[in-house]
């Protein structure tokens, strides 16, 4: 068995929202480690439109 305990909802919905959303879980120095290796943005943008100027 892979799990003997259940996970708490907090990292489930984290879990689920990263591979939802093609990103990494983890710490925000890990996602600039992978960022930087596979050369491409691993967490989401901020969304809505750019503010023009």
């Amino acid at each position: 068995m892979l799990f003997q305990g259940t996970l708490e909802k907090a990292l489930v919905d984290e879990i689920r929202g990263a591979t939802n959303g093609n990103y990494v879980a983890g710490s925000s120095r890990f996602a600039a480690e992978i960022a930087a290796a596979v050369g491409r943005r691993v967490e989401p943008a901020k969304a809505g439109r750019p503010r023009s100027t």
